[in-house]
């Protein structure tokens, strides 16, 4: 294969990872017309910044256990190692403008160290990582690469060994990826140095690398393709359209798995039933799209509004379902007394739209605790359904703990 067919094959592949991660960025440069020297590093006497960012995504391919099995961290920590030693670098700030200027990611250290510092630890946050997101269903952390390339810079920096852990990842449900330094006394020998980068040049970008990497990121593509494929048709089975919140069928099977998990974890958790003061007045007036427009305001009011453990789910019609795990009674009277004061006071004119201006609408909350109420997950929702009918014969807008009094409506 020609210099310019390897050059056309490996811009498709980032391509194609690119479409299927949605990792694309307005701001960076166009590969359109990348040729072989420009992913070759050793073709330049620097890593310029399109450069190292083609690198060191192909060899995120790499990370993922799938095609490389145990091995696959090792190899990206030891690929981030070597263009870590070749950033021309002479402080921390320098290093935090290359690796935004590469793309990866925006960057705070704590410390701030400086190249004289004695100290022996800090920790570095990547937020906004090009490498972890829309990953959020990996079990572990995936940025090796990214380890060893403050590893190589900071050994460079510092002239001390280094070493990388990953210890937060968006990967795994973390908000941004966090990697914990640590700075070795002993000083790294220039011949080791020299040594360890002639080791590593197998992961030089050679045309038979080339090759081989096109071969592992097309396989890596079908296997991404056909995850996300899986990931979006589970969403759409879990997920009501309209809302954009779990469906009832998602709530049956979750409110059981709830039980399960805090009966062996001997926790409580808290199932909140919600229901919109007087909604059929609301479609009368407005029309079924100005309802459904509340409804959509409704579910974004609440989510914004619980923790990321916290699940709603719309339970049909204008009534919504909240399981609040590892919440006891207070707890849960405080998140449904927020929520129920935001709807009170909300302006839903705007989501109607059209001359509506000024709409206020209230909504009434019943709730049942486990294991306090009961230990089965039919008898809590019924108990949740009937202190809600106690919050709306009381006056609405308002709520109602599940108490033995409460009168069935059944």
């Amino acid at each position: 294969m020609t210099e310019k067919g390897i050059a056309e094959k490996f811009t498709k592949i980032l391509d194609d990872l690119e479409r299927i991660t949605d990792m694309g960025r307005k701001d960076e440069p166009s590969r359109k017309n990348i040729m072989i020297g420009d992913v070759m590093p050793a073709a330049r006497p620097e890593l310029g910044d399109g450069v190292a960012l083609e690198y060191f995504r192909m060899v995120r391919v790499l990370a993922w256990n799938e095609i490389l099995g145990g091995s696959a961290h090792r190899l990206a920590y030891a690929a981030g190692e070597k263009i870590g030693r070749q950033l021309d670098i002479a402080s921390l700030d320098d290093l935090v403008g290359k690796i935004r200027g590469m793309g990866m990611a925006t960057v705070e250290i704590t410390p701030p160290l400086s190249v004289g510092d004695t100290q022996g630890m800090m920790t570095i946050a990547f937020r906004e990582s090009a490498v972890s997101a829309g990953l959020h269903s990996f079990s572990e952390p995936v940025c090796s690469f990214e380890a060893g390339f403050l590893a190589g810079a900071l050994e460079k920096l510092f002239r001390k060994k280094v070493t990388v852990a990953e210890t937060r990842c968006m990967a795994i449900g973390d908000d941004h990826c966090q990697f914990e330094v640590r700075l070795g006394e002993a000083r790294r020998k220039r011949k080791e140095m020299e040594e360890a980068i002639v080791h590593l040049d197998y992961l030089e970008y050679s045309k038979e690398n080339v090759e081989l990497l096109s071969t592992l990121a097309a396989h890596a593509v079908s296997t991404l393709e056909n995850a996300f494929l899986y990931e979006q048709t589970k969403k759409m089975v879990i997920t009501d359209p309209m809302t954009a919140s779990f469906n009832f069928g998602y709530f049956k099977t979750r409110v059981k798995e709830e039980i399960q998990r805090s009966e062996r974890q001997n926790q409580a958790f808290a199932l909140a039933m919600i229901d919109v003061d007087a909604f059929k007045g609301l479609n009368d007036r407005f029309g079924h799209p100005g309802g459904d427009a509340v409804l959509k305001e409704i579910a974004r009011i609440m989510k914004g509004n619980v923790r990321g453990i916290d699940i709603l789910c719309r339970y049909g019609g204008d009534e919504f379902v909240l399981i609040l795990p590892q919440t006891n009674r207070d707890e849960a009277a405080v998140v449904c007394e927020r929520i129920r004061a935001e709807i009170e006071h909300h302006d839903f004119g705007p989501a109607i739209g059209g001359e509506a201006a000024g709409v206020r609408i209230t909504a009434s909350f019943g709730c049942a605790l486990f294991p306090k109420n009961s230990r089965y997950s039919d008898q809590l929702v019924e108990q949740a359904d009937q202190a809600l009918y106690e919050a709306k014969r009381s006056g609405r807008n308002q709520l109602r703990f599940f108490e033995s009094s409460c009168t069935s409506h059944a």
